[in-house]
């Protein structure tokens, strides 16, 4: 089953994101240069979108795109 994959900064509030982040949803997180990318599964792309697009309005993330 192929994951979507999203590249974040986190802005500010890391620890209370990345916890939010792993508990809702449970994705594969990795540290790179930049950020994180984040592994998700293709049914729980929709609704993992919204909460991240919520993050980034509220300035706590910055989305890098979907690869």
């Amino acid at each position: 089953m192929e994951k979507t994959i999203f590249n974040i900064s986190i802005i500010r509030d890391t620890t209370t994101v990345l916890d939010t982040l792993k508990r809702v949803y449970n994705p594969r997180i990795r540290r790179t240069k930049t950020g994180y990318r984040l592994r998700v599964q293709p049914d729980k792309t929709s609704p993992f979108m919204s909460l991240l697009s919520r993050l980034e309005s509220d300035g706590f993330i910055r989305i890098g795109g979907k690869v």
